[in-house]
């Protein structure tokens, strides 16, 4: 039986451009890729930015101005995380028709694994889109990342919290009566949200609300009333990843007191041991687009005996053990997201869910 081809890693890096890369909602809306983002080096710069609402100063002509000062501005280095999904090929694998193959294709086993490449390409990507949806989840909700890093296959994790504040987080906010019950007011806990907001010169342009949330809005009788649907176009795909394969739906303009919002329905999953939300279930966020960041570290990894170091989003090698007639694909990923613009989320428990 002919081996299968290999590819070396410049030659994998091309196939990583061009494959149809996975799309999540948080990530992808909350925390792009900033202007630079892949690094030469295994540190990365984060620049986060305070908005604030000062005013210009009157003065009296011919004093020469009023000196003011420049916004909070502050740069720090991190280390990222290291994300390293892999995946056997087998000769199994490459004699037996694959899923939606045609079974009278006569594909050779080098066409079989040319196949399986681009597959696994998608599959390993889609795992390290979730890692990062989950990353990015994580700060919108508790403005820190909490990561468990496996070192070994039966050694316990080490933990480690990746925290962007100090003292009490500024970025959540307590809704005392619940949503649903007496004397809730769902409109002025979003307003007094969005004025919190305000003070710290950042205006709130998304509210991502989970199921049990939009069922005690929609029972509001004057919920209707404060949701402009005019220019609501049904089945169109937004390109910053508003749509139901990202787990998110628009809902329509949500006017509150003054202020204007896109409502967003959220409700992906993914699973870890069981299936869990990204957002737990009676929460909100109140959120900028654009307010995080994501940025990666370089991967450094040994080809034939020799240090390799690569920059990239997604690094693929490949592993070949021939006394096992296997072959592996890896692809490493060293994701940090990271708030971009200071107090740009807001997060609350809304709604107590059994």
């Amino acid at each position: 039986m002919a081996q299968a081809q290999y590819y070396g890693t410049e030659i994998m890096l091309e196939g990583v451009k061009v494959i149809a890369k996975a799309t999540t909602f948080l990530r992808d809306r909350y925390f792009p890729q900033a202007q630079y983002s892949k690094f030469l080096t295994n540190k990365v710069i984060i620049e986060e930015e305070r908005e604030e609402a000062g005013i210009a100063p009157f003065v009296v002509p011919y004093i020469g101005g009023v000196p003011v000062t420049r916004e909070g501005y502050t740069i720090k280095e991190y280390e990222p995380a290291n994300i390293e999904p892999k995946i056997p090929m087998t000769i199994g694998d490459l004699e037996k028709k694959g899923f939606e193959e045609d079974a009278f294709n006569q594909l050779t086993p080098q066409q079989r694994a040319a196949e399986l490449l681009a597959k696994d390409f998608k599959k390993l990507d889609k795992m390290i889109a979730r890692s990062e949806e989950l990353m990015a989840a994580k700060i919108m909700l508790d403005n820190a990342i909490d990561i468990e890093v496996k070192t070994g296959k039966d050694s316990k994790p080490k933990q480690y919290r990746m925290q962007f504040y100090e003292g009490t987080n500024p970025n959540t906010y307590a809704i005392t009566k619940k949503w649903g019950t007496p004397g809730s007011d769902w409109k002025q806990d979003i307003t007094n949200m969005c004025l919190e907001g305000q003070k710290n010169g950042v205006i709130f342009e998304d509210l991502i609300v989970t199921p049990s949330v939009y069922k005690q809005m929609l029972a509001d009788d004057s919920y209707l009333k404060m949701l402009d649907n005019r220019n609501f176009n049904i089945g169109n795909i937004n390109p910053t990843g508003i749509n139901q394969e990202t787990g998110a739906v628009f809902l329509g303009k949500l006017i509150v007191y003054g202020f204007t919002l896109n409502l967003i329905s959220y409700n992906q999953a993914y699973k870890d041991g069981t299936v869990k939300q990204y957002i737990p279930d009676g929460t909100i966020i109140l959120a900028v687009p654009g307010a995080g960041q994501r940025v990666y570290g370089a991967v450094t990894q040994t080809e034939n005996g020799e240090f390799k170091t690569y920059s990239g989003d997604r690094v693929p090698q490949e592993f070949h053990r021939d006394e096992a007639a296997t072959k592996e694909l890896k692809m490493t990923a060293k994701p940090f997201l990271a708030p971009r613009i200071f107090n740009g989320f807001m997060s609350a428990q809304a709604v107590t869910v059994a």
